[in-house]
Protein backbone atom coordinates (compact mmCIF):
# COMPACT_ATOMS: atom_id res chain seq x y z
CA UNK A 1 0.00 0.00 0.00
CA UNK A 2 1.29 3.42 -1.25
CA UNK A 3 2.22 5.94 1.60
CA UNK A 4 0.75 9.05 1.13
CA UNK A 5 2.55 11.91 2.80
CA UNK A 6 0.69 15.09 4.21
CA UNK A 7 1.98 18.19 2.40
CA UNK A 8 4.34 20.21 4.11
CA UNK A 9 2.84 23.19 5.82
CA UNK A 10 4.14 27.01 6.12
CA UNK A 11 3.41 27.78 9.92
CA UNK A 12 1.30 31.42 9.73
CA UNK A 13 3.56 33.71 11.00
CA UNK A 14 1.90 36.83 12.16
CA UNK A 15 3.49 40.02 12.04
CA UNK A 16 3.98 43.02 14.47
CA UNK A 17 0.93 45.01 12.88
CA UNK A 18 -1.57 42.36 12.43
CA UNK A 19 -0.57 41.15 16.34
CA UNK A 20 -1.21 44.70 17.46
CA UNK A 21 -4.60 45.06 15.46
CA UNK A 22 -5.73 41.36 17.13
CA UNK A 23 -4.67 42.77 20.46
CA UNK A 24 -5.64 46.36 20.81
CA UNK A 25 -9.17 46.84 22.46
CA UNK A 26 -12.44 48.14 20.57
CA UNK A 27 -12.16 51.82 20.59
CA UNK A 28 -14.95 54.41 19.46
CA UNK A 29 -14.62 58.35 19.04
CA UNK A 30 -15.53 58.97 22.96
CA UNK A 31 -12.30 57.67 23.80
CA UNK A 32 -9.49 60.19 23.03
CA UNK A 33 -6.93 58.87 25.02
CA UNK A 34 -4.68 56.49 23.75
CA UNK A 35 -4.70 53.34 26.08
CA UNK A 36 -1.63 51.75 28.10
CA UNK A 37 -0.19 47.83 27.85
CA UNK A 38 -1.78 47.75 31.22
CA UNK A 39 -5.13 49.43 30.31
CA UNK A 40 -5.30 47.19 27.24
CA UNK A 41 -5.11 44.10 29.26
CA UNK A 42 -8.12 45.03 31.80
CA UNK A 43 -10.31 46.44 28.65
CA UNK A 44 -9.46 42.77 27.11
CA UNK A 45 -9.92 40.81 30.24
CA UNK A 46 -14.03 42.56 30.61
CA UNK A 47 -14.62 40.62 27.89
CA UNK A 48 -13.01 37.36 29.06
CA UNK A 49 -13.70 37.81 33.33
CA UNK A 50 -16.76 38.41 35.19
CA UNK A 51 -14.74 40.00 38.08
CA UNK A 52 -11.50 42.33 37.20
CA UNK A 53 -9.44 43.89 39.27
CA UNK A 54 -7.16 47.27 38.08
CA UNK A 55 -3.85 48.70 39.97
CA UNK A 56 -2.84 48.41 42.81
CA UNK A 57 -0.39 51.63 43.24
CA UNK A 58 -0.98 55.03 42.57
CA UNK A 59 -0.33 56.81 39.35
CA UNK A 60 -1.07 53.81 37.21
CA UNK A 61 -3.80 55.05 34.94
CA UNK A 62 -6.57 53.88 37.07
CA UNK A 63 -8.95 56.29 36.45
CA UNK A 64 -8.87 56.31 32.98
CA UNK A 65 -9.12 52.89 32.43
CA UNK A 66 -12.36 52.64 34.36
CA UNK A 67 -13.40 55.87 32.06
CA UNK A 68 -12.30 53.89 29.17
CA UNK A 69 -14.19 51.16 30.35
CA UNK A 70 -17.59 53.12 30.92
CA UNK A 71 -16.94 54.19 27.41
CA UNK A 72 -16.28 51.11 25.34
CA UNK A 73 -19.18 50.59 24.70
CA UNK A 74 -21.50 53.78 24.74
CA UNK A 75 -22.17 53.45 20.93
CA UNK A 76 -24.21 50.48 21.02
CA UNK A 77 -27.69 51.51 21.74
CA UNK A 78 -28.53 49.42 24.69
CA UNK A 79 -25.71 49.01 26.75
CA UNK A 80 -25.68 50.54 29.83
CA UNK A 81 -22.42 51.22 32.30
CA UNK A 82 -22.68 52.28 35.95
CA UNK A 83 -19.60 54.18 37.97
CA UNK A 84 -19.84 54.27 41.40
CA UNK A 85 -18.02 55.85 44.60
CA UNK A 86 -18.72 55.98 47.89
CA UNK A 87 -19.19 59.75 47.96
CA UNK A 88 -20.77 61.49 44.53
CA UNK A 89 -18.46 64.35 45.60
CA UNK A 90 -15.58 62.41 44.91
CA UNK A 91 -16.61 62.01 41.17
CA UNK A 92 -17.62 65.52 40.80
CA UNK A 93 -14.53 67.69 42.46
CA UNK A 94 -11.68 68.62 40.02
CA UNK A 95 -9.96 65.43 38.12
CA UNK A 96 -13.05 63.29 39.03
CA UNK A 97 -14.59 61.54 36.79
CA UNK A 98 -17.12 63.85 36.20
CA UNK A 99 -15.49 66.84 34.79
CA UNK A 100 -12.73 64.13 33.37
CA UNK A 101 -15.70 62.72 31.04
CA UNK A 102 -17.49 65.64 30.06
CA UNK A 103 -14.16 66.68 28.80
CA UNK A 104 -13.56 63.90 26.77
CA UNK A 105 -16.92 64.02 25.36
CA UNK A 106 -17.22 67.80 25.04
CA UNK A 107 -16.68 67.73 21.03
CA UNK A 108 -18.77 64.28 20.21
CA UNK A 109 -21.51 64.27 22.82
CA UNK A 110 -21.90 67.78 24.51
CA UNK A 111 -23.78 69.06 27.17
CA UNK A 112 -26.98 68.25 25.57
CA UNK A 113 -26.33 64.41 26.00
CA UNK A 114 -25.60 65.02 30.04
CA UNK A 115 -27.93 65.29 32.82
CA UNK A 116 -26.94 66.64 35.60
CA UNK A 117 -29.96 65.68 37.60
CA UNK A 118 -29.32 61.83 36.75
CA UNK A 119 -25.47 62.57 36.03
CA UNK A 120 -25.82 60.22 33.26
CA UNK A 121 -24.11 60.65 29.58
CA UNK A 122 -26.63 59.64 26.73
CA UNK A 123 -25.12 59.16 23.53
CA UNK A 124 -26.52 59.81 19.99
CA UNK A 125 -26.51 55.98 19.62
CA UNK A 126 -28.51 55.50 23.03
CA UNK A 127 -25.84 54.06 25.44
CA UNK A 128 -25.48 55.52 28.67
CA UNK A 129 -22.87 55.74 31.27
CA UNK A 130 -24.33 57.01 34.60
CA UNK A 131 -22.25 57.87 37.56
CA UNK A 132 -23.43 57.20 41.20
CA UNK A 133 -22.47 56.83 44.98
CA UNK A 134 -22.49 53.80 47.69
CA UNK A 135 -22.41 55.63 50.58
CA UNK A 136 -24.84 54.38 53.47
CA UNK A 137 -25.51 50.53 53.74
CA UNK A 138 -29.08 51.35 52.57
CA UNK A 139 -28.08 52.90 48.86
CA UNK A 140 -27.34 49.89 47.16
CA UNK A 141 -31.37 50.01 46.97
CA UNK A 142 -31.63 52.46 45.06
CA UNK A 143 -30.42 50.74 42.08
CA UNK A 144 -33.17 47.74 42.24
CA UNK A 145 -35.51 49.20 39.11
CA UNK A 146 -32.23 49.39 37.18
CA UNK A 147 -29.79 47.06 34.86
CA UNK A 148 -26.69 47.42 33.68
CA UNK A 149 -24.17 45.54 31.20
CA UNK A 150 -21.06 46.90 33.37
CA UNK A 151 -20.80 48.08 36.60
CA UNK A 152 -17.39 49.70 37.74
CA UNK A 153 -15.97 50.67 41.27
CA UNK A 154 -13.69 53.34 41.44
CA UNK A 155 -11.73 53.11 44.67
CA UNK A 156 -13.06 49.77 45.73
CA UNK A 157 -10.96 49.68 48.94
CA UNK A 158 -12.88 53.11 50.00
CA UNK A 159 -16.44 50.31 50.23
CA UNK A 160 -16.21 49.03 53.51
CA UNK A 161 -19.02 46.61 52.99
CA UNK A 162 -18.75 43.32 50.21
CA UNK A 163 -22.44 43.21 50.44
CA UNK A 164 -22.36 46.70 48.68
CA UNK A 165 -20.18 45.16 45.94
CA UNK A 166 -21.74 41.82 45.63
CA UNK A 167 -25.30 43.01 46.01
CA UNK A 168 -25.04 44.93 42.75
CA UNK A 169 -24.71 41.27 40.51
CA UNK A 170 -28.21 41.29 41.11
CA UNK A 171 -28.46 44.45 38.64
CA UNK A 172 -26.66 42.65 35.99
CA UNK A 173 -28.56 41.23 33.07
CA UNK A 174 -28.61 41.98 28.61
CA UNK A 175 -31.40 40.56 26.50
CA UNK A 176 -30.93 37.79 24.11
CA UNK A 177 -30.88 39.93 21.16
CA UNK A 178 -30.38 43.26 19.76
CA UNK A 179 -27.42 44.77 19.55
CA UNK A 180 -26.75 44.95 23.24
CA UNK A 181 -27.05 41.21 23.37
CA UNK A 182 -23.14 40.46 21.92
CA UNK A 183 -21.82 42.48 24.72
CA UNK A 184 -20.73 40.65 27.77
CA UNK A 185 -21.52 41.90 31.21
CA UNK A 186 -18.95 42.60 33.40
CA UNK A 187 -17.75 43.64 36.91
CA UNK A 188 -14.66 46.38 37.19
CA UNK A 189 -12.89 48.01 39.56
CA UNK A 190 -9.75 49.65 40.47
CA UNK A 191 -7.98 50.70 43.72
CA UNK A 192 -4.74 51.68 45.78
CA UNK A 193 -4.59 48.99 48.61
CA UNK A 194 -5.96 51.42 51.40
CA UNK A 195 -8.98 52.26 52.61
CA UNK A 196 -11.75 50.46 55.15
CA UNK A 197 -12.61 47.80 52.66
CA UNK A 198 -9.05 46.70 51.66
CA UNK A 199 -9.57 43.41 54.00
CA UNK A 200 -12.25 41.92 52.02
CA UNK A 201 -11.07 43.33 48.40
CA UNK A 202 -7.40 41.70 49.45
CA UNK A 203 -9.70 38.52 50.05
CA UNK A 204 -11.89 38.91 47.10
CA UNK A 205 -9.01 39.59 44.62
CA UNK A 206 -5.52 39.17 46.20
CA UNK A 207 -5.45 36.12 48.58
CA UNK A 208 -8.40 33.76 47.13
CA UNK A 209 -8.52 30.35 45.44
CA UNK A 210 -8.17 30.83 42.10
CA UNK A 211 -9.23 27.44 40.98
CA UNK A 212 -12.40 28.19 43.06
CA UNK A 213 -12.79 31.50 41.19
CA UNK A 214 -11.78 31.41 37.68
CA UNK A 215 -14.06 34.16 37.12
CA UNK A 216 -11.75 36.86 39.07
CA UNK A 217 -8.70 38.76 37.79
CA UNK A 218 -6.30 40.90 38.93
CA UNK A 219 -4.46 42.73 36.97
CA UNK A 220 -1.42 45.25 38.71
CA UNK A 221 -0.39 48.63 37.68
CA UNK A 222 2.02 51.15 38.85
CA UNK A 223 3.59 54.62 38.21
CA UNK A 224 5.76 53.16 35.56
CA UNK A 225 3.10 51.43 33.70
CA UNK A 226 1.47 55.28 32.57
CA UNK A 227 3.70 57.16 30.37
CA UNK A 228 1.51 60.00 29.95
CA UNK A 229 2.51 61.05 33.79
CA UNK A 230 5.85 63.02 35.20
CA UNK A 231 6.68 60.02 37.31
CA UNK A 232 10.06 61.78 38.55
CA UNK A 233 8.15 64.24 40.03
CA UNK A 234 5.11 62.07 41.43
CA UNK A 235 7.85 59.86 42.68
CA UNK A 236 9.09 63.28 44.59
CA UNK A 237 5.48 64.13 45.95
CA UNK A 238 5.26 60.42 47.31
CA UNK A 239 8.40 60.89 49.34
CA UNK A 240 6.61 62.91 51.26
CA UNK A 241 4.41 60.30 52.75
CA UNK A 242 5.34 57.61 55.64
CA UNK A 243 7.52 54.84 54.87
CA UNK A 244 4.35 52.64 54.89
CA UNK A 245 2.44 54.52 52.78
CA UNK A 246 5.35 54.88 50.33
CA UNK A 247 4.77 50.91 50.11
CA UNK A 248 1.35 50.58 49.49
CA UNK A 249 0.89 53.80 46.74
CA UNK A 250 4.32 53.09 45.08
CA UNK A 251 4.95 50.15 44.92
CA UNK A 252 1.19 48.06 45.34
CA UNK A 253 2.18 46.59 48.78
CA UNK A 254 -1.03 44.47 49.57
CA UNK A 255 0.71 42.90 52.76
CA UNK A 256 -0.69 44.08 56.15
CA UNK A 257 -0.14 47.22 57.91
CA UNK A 258 0.58 46.87 61.73
CA UNK A 259 -0.19 48.93 64.47
CA UNK A 260 2.64 51.85 64.84
CA UNK A 261 3.50 51.71 61.58
CA UNK A 262 2.09 54.52 59.93
CA UNK A 263 1.93 56.97 63.82
CA UNK A 264 4.17 55.38 66.32
CA UNK A 265 3.92 56.36 69.91
CA UNK A 266 8.00 56.95 69.79
CA UNK A 267 7.99 59.49 67.29
CA UNK A 268 5.82 61.99 68.78
CA UNK A 269 8.11 64.65 70.95
CA UNK A 270 6.72 66.26 73.88
CA UNK A 271 6.39 69.74 75.56
CA UNK A 272 5.10 70.72 78.88
CA UNK A 273 2.54 73.42 79.69
CA UNK A 274 5.32 75.38 81.44
CA UNK A 275 7.74 75.49 78.20
CA UNK A 276 5.15 76.01 75.53
CA UNK A 277 5.50 78.98 73.47
CA UNK A 278 3.15 81.73 73.95
CA UNK A 279 0.34 81.88 71.13
CA UNK A 280 1.46 85.19 69.64
CA UNK A 281 4.70 82.64 68.53
CA UNK A 282 2.40 80.95 65.87
CA UNK A 283 1.95 82.21 62.73
CA UNK A 284 -1.26 80.15 62.12
CA UNK A 285 -3.61 78.27 64.68
CA UNK A 286 -6.66 75.97 63.63
CA UNK A 287 -8.96 74.19 65.39
CA UNK A 288 -10.04 71.47 63.40
CA UNK A 289 -13.56 68.93 64.25
CA UNK A 290 -14.69 65.56 63.19
CA UNK A 291 -18.54 66.17 63.94
CA UNK A 292 -19.92 62.84 65.52
CA UNK A 293 -22.68 63.43 66.86
CA UNK A 294 -23.81 60.42 68.92
CA UNK A 295 -24.34 59.85 72.84
CA UNK A 296 -23.99 56.27 73.80
CA UNK A 297 -27.74 54.01 74.05
CA UNK A 298 -28.04 50.62 75.27
CA UNK A 299 -27.99 49.36 71.39
CA UNK A 300 -24.79 51.25 70.32
CA UNK A 301 -22.82 51.72 73.96
CA UNK A 302 -19.11 52.51 72.30
CA UNK A 303 -20.52 55.50 69.74
CA UNK A 304 -17.96 57.84 67.57
CA UNK A 305 -16.69 60.83 69.55
CA UNK A 306 -17.29 64.49 68.69
CA UNK A 307 -13.16 65.83 68.24
CA UNK A 308 -11.46 68.73 67.67
CA UNK A 309 -7.70 69.51 67.90
CA UNK A 310 -5.95 73.07 68.42
CA UNK A 311 -2.87 73.00 66.26
CA UNK A 312 -0.28 75.95 66.72
CA UNK A 313 2.16 75.83 63.69
CA UNK A 314 5.58 76.94 63.76
CA UNK A 315 7.61 78.42 60.73
CA UNK A 316 9.68 75.82 58.90
CA UNK A 317 6.59 73.37 59.29
CA UNK A 318 6.68 72.10 62.78
CA UNK A 319 3.72 72.30 65.20
CA UNK A 320 2.34 71.75 68.33
CA UNK A 321 -1.09 70.08 69.36
CA UNK A 322 -2.06 72.30 71.98
CA UNK A 323 -5.49 70.79 72.82
CA UNK A 324 -8.20 67.99 72.24
CA UNK A 325 -11.76 68.45 73.03
CA UNK A 326 -13.22 64.61 73.04
CA UNK A 327 -16.82 64.48 73.59
CA UNK A 328 -20.24 61.95 73.10
CA UNK A 329 -22.55 64.55 72.42
CA UNK A 330 -26.20 64.75 70.77
CA UNK A 331 -26.29 66.86 67.25
CA UNK A 332 -27.62 70.16 69.51
CA UNK A 333 -25.20 70.11 71.76
CA UNK A 334 -22.07 69.46 69.43
CA UNK A 335 -23.31 73.04 68.20
CA UNK A 336 -23.06 74.61 71.95
CA UNK A 337 -19.41 72.76 71.88
CA UNK A 338 -17.89 74.10 68.74
CA UNK A 339 -19.58 77.71 69.61
CA UNK A 340 -18.05 77.75 73.71
CA UNK A 341 -14.73 76.44 72.12
CA UNK A 342 -14.63 78.85 69.70
CA UNK A 343 -15.17 81.55 72.14
CA UNK A 344 -12.21 80.17 74.38
CA UNK A 345 -9.66 79.76 71.38
CA UNK A 346 -10.67 83.38 70.40
CA UNK A 347 -10.91 85.31 66.85
CA UNK A 348 -7.60 84.58 65.56
CA UNK A 349 -7.63 81.08 65.82
CA UNK A 350 -9.63 79.75 62.10
CA UNK A 351 -12.21 76.76 63.05
CA UNK A 352 -12.14 74.14 60.37
CA UNK A 353 -14.81 71.98 59.39
CA UNK A 354 -15.71 69.11 57.54
CA UNK A 355 -18.44 69.20 54.77
CA UNK A 356 -20.71 66.60 54.31
CA UNK A 357 -21.44 65.17 50.34
CA UNK A 358 -24.87 66.64 48.95
CA UNK A 359 -27.19 69.28 49.96
CA UNK A 360 -26.79 67.77 53.75
CA UNK A 361 -23.27 69.57 53.59
CA UNK A 362 -24.61 72.84 52.28
CA UNK A 363 -26.86 73.13 54.90
CA UNK A 364 -24.11 71.99 57.39
CA UNK A 365 -22.35 74.92 56.60
CA UNK A 366 -24.93 77.24 56.26
CA UNK A 367 -25.98 76.18 59.71
CA UNK A 368 -22.37 76.89 61.13
CA UNK A 369 -21.57 79.58 59.17
CA UNK A 370 -24.16 81.50 61.26
CA UNK A 371 -23.29 79.86 64.08
CA UNK A 372 -19.98 81.13 64.11
CA UNK A 373 -20.36 84.74 62.79
CA UNK A 374 -17.65 86.91 63.81
CA UNK A 375 -15.18 83.71 63.64
CA UNK A 376 -12.70 82.38 61.07
CA UNK A 377 -14.09 79.78 59.30
CA UNK A 378 -12.83 77.23 56.70
CA UNK A 379 -15.38 73.98 55.17
CA UNK A 380 -13.47 71.65 53.74
CA UNK A 381 -14.36 68.92 51.64
CA UNK A 382 -13.32 65.31 52.81
CA UNK A 383 -12.56 62.91 50.19
CA UNK A 384 -10.87 59.51 49.48
CA UNK A 385 -9.29 57.07 51.97
CA UNK A 386 -8.57 58.28 55.36
CA UNK A 387 -5.23 56.55 55.12
CA UNK A 388 -4.04 58.33 51.94
CA UNK A 389 -5.83 61.71 54.10
CA UNK A 390 -3.53 61.18 57.07
CA UNK A 391 -0.35 60.77 55.10
CA UNK A 392 0.94 64.34 55.38
CA UNK A 393 0.28 64.53 58.82
CA UNK A 394 2.39 60.85 59.61
CA UNK A 395 4.94 62.32 57.41
CA UNK A 396 5.40 65.11 60.08
CA UNK A 397 5.31 62.77 62.60
CA UNK A 398 7.80 60.52 61.42
CA UNK A 399 9.86 63.55 60.32
CA UNK A 400 9.75 64.88 64.11
CA UNK A 401 8.08 67.71 63.51
CA UNK A 402 4.79 67.53 65.65
CA UNK A 403 4.97 67.91 69.52
CA UNK A 404 1.87 67.38 71.94
CA UNK A 405 1.34 68.83 75.40
CA UNK A 406 1.93 66.56 77.77
CA UNK A 407 0.06 65.78 80.94
CA UNK A 408 -3.30 66.91 79.57
CA UNK A 409 -6.31 64.96 79.99
CA UNK A 410 -6.31 63.82 76.40
CA UNK A 411 -2.65 63.12 75.80
CA UNK A 412 -2.45 59.75 76.38
CA UNK A 413 -5.56 59.18 74.21
CA UNK A 414 -4.09 61.26 71.34
CA UNK A 415 -1.16 59.68 71.12
CA UNK A 416 -2.37 55.89 71.67
CA UNK A 417 -5.33 56.72 68.63
CA UNK A 418 -2.95 57.39 66.57
CA UNK A 419 -0.55 54.89 66.90
CA UNK A 420 -3.25 52.26 66.85
CA UNK A 421 -4.62 53.51 63.62
CA UNK A 422 -5.86 52.52 61.07
CA UNK A 423 -7.25 49.47 63.68
CA UNK A 424 -8.18 51.28 66.42
CA UNK A 425 -12.08 50.80 66.52
CA UNK A 426 -12.14 54.82 66.65
CA UNK A 427 -10.53 57.58 64.75
CA UNK A 428 -12.26 60.54 65.18
CA UNK A 429 -8.97 62.09 66.78
CA UNK A 430 -6.73 61.25 64.22
CA UNK A 431 -9.01 62.54 61.47
CA UNK A 432 -9.48 66.21 63.87
CA UNK A 433 -5.67 66.66 63.81
CA UNK A 434 -5.09 65.39 59.85
CA UNK A 435 -7.54 67.74 58.59
CA UNK A 436 -6.44 70.58 61.10
CA UNK A 437 -2.64 69.82 59.55
CA UNK A 438 -3.69 69.80 55.69
CA UNK A 439 -5.52 72.78 56.41
CA UNK A 440 -2.62 74.58 58.10
CA UNK A 441 0.44 73.46 56.19
CA UNK A 442 2.13 76.18 54.13
CA UNK A 443 2.42 75.39 50.68
CA UNK A 444 5.77 76.18 50.35
CA UNK A 445 7.24 74.69 53.46
CA UNK A 446 9.66 71.51 52.64
CA UNK A 447 9.03 69.06 55.27
CA UNK A 448 12.25 68.07 56.52
CA UNK A 449 13.85 66.22 60.19
CA UNK A 450 13.74 68.18 63.32
CA UNK A 451 14.09 67.37 66.99
CA UNK A 452 12.62 69.79 69.72
CA UNK A 453 15.08 68.63 72.82
CA UNK A 454 14.64 65.83 74.95
CA UNK A 455 11.49 63.70 75.30
CA UNK A 456 8.82 64.16 77.98
CA UNK A 457 7.73 60.30 79.25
Amino acid sequence: MAIVRAPKRTPAVVDDATLAKLLAPRLNRYIPHKPTPRQIAFLAALHVRREVLFGGATGGGKSDALLMAGLQYIDVPGVNTLIVRTQRTSLERPEGLIPRVLEWTASTIGRSGWSDRLKQLTSPEGGTLTFGFLEGPRDKYQYQSTAFHRILFEEICEFPREDDYSFLFSRQRRNLSGPASQIPIAMGAATNPVGPGFQWVRDRFINYDRAAHPQRLFIPSTLEDNPYIDQEDYRLQLSQLSPILQRKLKDGDWGDMGQGEMFSRDRFWYVDAVSKPPRSSYHTLIRSWDLAASEPTESNPDPDWTSGTLLGFHSGGCVDVLDCVIERVNPGDVQRLVRRTAEQDGTETTVVMPRDPGQAGKDQTYTYARLLAGFRLRVVSTTGSKIVRAGLFASAVNNGLVRVLAGQPWTRTFVDQHHDFPYAKHDDIVDSACSGYSAGIRPTATPGKRTFGPRLV
